[in-house]
């Protein structure tokens, strides 16, 4: 009898311990459940944070604005014509102890600078002589007047020019004149700054120049068209 109760009251105690969930263990050491750290202020990515108003900026020294950049005098000298562009960057380019400022300087203490203006097969006097030709051997009464109008530029090198002056020059009338003047405008020889007033570049002034030196005579634009030759017995 005695050992039938041991029997079941030991019984009872299994099953009651197999019955009681398991409790989950508390740690005390304060290494075992840290802290995470507070969170790190990111700085405002357009420079500091705004502040209410009637209150001053959080930094006590703003970044000055850098002026702006002044135009080249490169750009100046060229009169930004895209071909000279073209050869004063392919000689920067080509010439690293050639700088800007020094380029700058051979280009405003020549005489000419078109020599300065050539590099490989860009060459700025080239271009000028292909758009003079054409307008010299074409057909058109008004383009022979503009290449030779060119020549009388180059010749007087005056500021700026008009169609009664060329007129006189030429021993034509003004209209033809300025049908001429016009025509290089056109060409992008000539600038008309005014009405009725035309001014060249000055790398075209130069050209012109080149074109009215002593090996080159210039004629009346009366007489620019070919003429035949006298008949027989017809007096000279």
């Amino acid at each position: 009898m005695r050992h039938c109760c041991a029997r079941r009251r030991g019984g009872t105690a299994s099953t009651a311990a197999r019955a009681a969930p398991a409790r989950p263990a508390t740690a005390t050491h304060p290494a075992a459940n840290p802290k995470p750290p507070p969170p790190r202020a990111k700085p405002h990515p357009r420079g500091p944070s705004p502040t209410p108003e009637g209150q001053g900026p959080t930094t006590e020294h703003p970044t000055p604005t850098s002026p702006p950049t002044p135009t080249h005098p490169l750009i100046t000298l060229t009169g930004g014509l895209p071909l000279a562009l073209r050869v004063v960057a392919a000689r920067l380019a080509a010439r690293s102890a050639l700088t800007p400022d020094t380029l700058a300087g051979q280009l405003a203490a020549a005489e000419s600078r078109l020599h300065h203006l050539e590099y490989d097969d860009l060459s700025v006097r080239r271009s000028l002589a292909v758009a003079h030709d054409a307008l010299a051997a074409s057909e058109r009464e008004a383009d022979r007047d503009a290449a030779l109008a060119l020549r009388h530029i180059g010749a007087l090198d005056l500021p700026a020019y008009g169609a009664p002056l060329l007129a006189r020059l030429t021993g034509t009338d003004e209209r033809r004149a300025e049908a001429a003047l016009d025509r290089l405008v056109d060409v992008a020889l000539l600038e008309e700054t005014a009405y009725g007033r035309y001014a060249p570049h000055d790398l075209v002034r130069d050209f012109a120049r080149e074109l009215a030196g002593p090996a080159r005579a210039l004629t009346p634009m009366a007489t620019t068209r070919s003429s035949r030759p006298p008949c027989a017995g017809t007096p000279p």
